[in-house]
């Protein structure tokens, strides 16, 4: 099944890209992210979308304080939904590719069933620095998010804390996300590869001994 993309607006933006844009946030600055974010879901909160925030550097009630201060009640109009890394990324102690592909599949599916006019989601992904088994197979999942956004059109902003990645795990980041944020503004990635090429080729050159193979736990 596949659901109509349309022009939103990120709120941050002049660019109104079509929904279904996945988009990386490499930064440095907690406030300035943080500014951007509450934008980005302050507008989807007035296109009645449904939003989700997987936060691991704030406790829920800790990141509804924040938003607050700065203009968007998480809590009241926006009904937002805030989860913790654990609860989104590893709800069974593990990343597993396959089971969040389908969290995400049916969000954006629930979002259209239940009134919504679409979904706008934001992730922390510290995590995929090694906190949590099998993080190590955290970049091909980022690559077949993007065939599945074609699908289930969810626009969404993957957070990348560039003092917690070395430089070549950012360039896998940049290869794996056909939009960026540079200074506020949404921009064409012009780093971006095909998915699957991607995939072929990070799967060739990952050490057997630090990949998470089919035939294991991941």
């Amino acid at each position: 099944m596949s659901y109509e993309r349309r022009p939103i607006n990120l709120g941050f933006s002049d660019e109104h890209p079509l929904s279904g844009s996945h988009i990386c946030y490499i930064y440095s600055s907690d406030e300035e992210r943080l500014e951007t974010l509450a934008k980005f879901f302050k507008a989807g909160c007035e296109d009645n979308e449904k939003l989700l925030y997987v936060s691991d550097t704030l406790a829920p009630a800790q990141l509804r304080e924040r938003m607050q201060q700065m203009g968007v009640d998480l809590a009241d109009k926006c009904d937002a939904l805030v989860e913790t890394t654990e609860s989104a990324y590893a709800p069974e102690g593990r990343f597993s590719a396959e089971a969040m592909l389908e969290e995400v599949r049916t969000f954006y599916a629930d979002a259209i069933d239940e009134g919504y006019s679409g979904a706008r989601c934001t992730g922390e992904m510290n995590w995929a620095a090694g906190e949590i088994e099998c993080a190590e197979t955290a970049m091909e999942y980022e690559a077949q998010v993007n065939e599945l956004f074609k699908h289930y059109p969810c626009t969404g902003i993957c957070q990348y804390d560039a003092r917690q990645f070395p430089g070549d795990v950012l360039m896998d980041v940049l290869q794996v996300h056909p939009y960026m944020i540079v200074r506020g503004q949404l921009v064409l990635n012009p780093y971006y590869r095909d998915p699957q090429e991607f995939i072929d080729e990070y799967r060739r050159r990952v050490d057997a001994d630090e990949a998470c193979r089919p035939e294991d736990s991941c």
